[in-house]
């Protein structure tokens, strides 16, 4: 503390033409000062003792040059002063200022003080929302909320509107339900929540997050980091189908149809856009994508079904991956398709047979075919061959149940010409293989 010592000459009176003066020595001693709020403002309060009036208090800036404020103290009662501080967003501008006390154009007394403006953040829980999607923000989880304890740890008031929210470069503003103010050393809860799609923070699907909280004083700004995680969709199976034909005129299988009996056992609304289904051997996919999203509520069981059209040529056992887009997250289930061979076998066959002009002909054949499987078997084609005669065909589309025993008739056109015995091949189309059958024919 400086003290500048100004002599004054008070005139004590005059003796035998002689002035006589009393010299009185300035004693100004700073006693205390604090930043408090005067009309929302922040501003120094300045306490200090003085033998001398009037006195001018200036408050320069960090500069050491500019003069932010000042007052002028008259009397006794007019002290304490009030400086005001510079303010960004209501909030004192940190850093160390200067007070001049200053009579008779000296200065006698000169001091610096430091205003500190902090905050300690703690306890900080963020609020999530899962939200669908939409045609202008995507699906998935969203910071809605932030509760926090915050300490003032400076020796400013402290004003607080808001709350930002950082996360993956994307933020937001979340405003509190009224202005916080903090005097030096007190606490408070803060809490900010939003409630629509567009005011929150989007996060994405289930993941762990490093989220940042931020306070934005004016001056400067309080950040603290937090993680956070976002559970997975929680889909349980109740039931599964898979809907295959053989298709006769394609002459293979089809899985044309799917059918998912699901339950939602976790906590919040999950929204179905679209199934996959897979089959991994043929590397043959088929997507459908629902024209609205199916809502399955928690704890509700939803149906889902899509019509598909994935072919399979052969029977087998085929590996099939099931996933669903819950956008952004997914749900996979893995299961088999399992296609029977039909079991056919050729019991007799049999021809009919036609003289023209002397001329033998083949015009249709009588093949009698058995079931001796478990599942229905397709006859498509039956062909026939004469050794050194020709050839012909005949498209039967006939269905044989198991254990079924069936007769069918092919209309067959073969010229034999004269009486002999031939060898004939017949061969039973099934579509995924064919079955042959040899045996001879005497006319005549």
């Amino acid at each position: 503390m400086l003290i500048a010592i100004v002599l004054i000459a008070m005139a004590a009176g005059v003796s035998g033409g002689v002035a006589y003066y009393q010299f009185v020595l300035p004693h100004v001693r700073l006693t205390s000062w604090e930043i408090v709020l005067v009309d929302g403002k922040p501003a120094l309060k300045v306490a200090f003792k003085t033998n001398v009036y009037p006195v001018t208090v200036r408050l320069i800036g960090p500069d050491k040059k500019t003069v932010v404020d000042e007052a002028r103290a008259e009397i006794p009662d007019d002290i304490p002063v009030i400086l005001y501080l510079p303010t960004i967003d209501n909030n004192a501008v940190p850093g160390t200022y200067y007070i001049r006390i200053i009579y008779k154009d000296k200065v006698v007394l000169y001091e610096s003080v430091d205003v500190k403006l902090d905050l300690k953040i703690e306890n900080v829980a963020f609020c999530t929302d899962y939200f669908p999607k939409t045609i202008s923000y995507p699906g998935g989880w969203y910071i809605t909320g932030v509760n926090m304890t915050v300490k003032n740890t400076g020796n400013s008031p402290v004003r607080i509107t808001n709350v930002r929210i950082v996360v993956n470069g994307r933020e937001g503003r979340f405003r509190l339900r009224q202005t916080a103010i903090l005097k030096p050393g007190s606490e408070a809860f803060l809490s900010a929540k939003v409630s629509d799609q567009e005011s929150a923070v989007y996060l994405g699907g289930a993941s762990t997050y490093e989220v940042e909280a931020l306070l934005d004083l004016g001056p400067r700004t309080i950040s603290h980091r937090a993680k956070i995680r976002t559970p997975a969709p929680s889909l349980e199976l109740q039931d599964l189908g898979l809907g295959v034909y053989f298709d006769v005129y394609a002459g293979k299988w089809c899985l044309n149809n799917v059918t998912l009996i699901i339950r939602n056992t976790g906590t919040w609304t999950i929204y179905v856009y679209a199934i996959e289904v897979d089959v991994i051997e043929l590397q043959a996919s088929e997507s459908h994508r629902f024209l609205s999203p199916i809502t399955i509520e928690p704890g509700e069981i939803k149906i889902v079904y899509a019509d598909l059209y994935i072919w399979v040529s052969q029977p087998g056992r085929y590996n099939v991956t099931i996933s669903l887009d819950l956008s952004p997250d997914s749900w996979l289930h893995k299961t088999a398709l399992e296609i029977k061979a039909p079991q056919l076998v050729v019991k007799d066959v049999s021809f009919e047979l036609t003289n023209y002009w002397g001329d033998w002909w083949i015009e249709g054949v009588y093949v009698t075919v058995e079931n001796v499987g478990d599942v229905t078997g397709y006859v498509l084609r039956i062909y026939v061959t004469v050794e050194g005669k020709g050839e012909d065909y005949d498209t039967v589309y006939t269905a044989v149940k198991p254990g079924e025993t069936k007769t069918i008739f092919a209309i067959i056109s073969i010229d034999l010409g004269s009486p002999g015995t031939y060898n004939v091949t017949v061969k039973v189309d099934l579509g995924f293989t064919t079955i042959t059958y040899e045996t001879t024919l005497t006319v005549g």
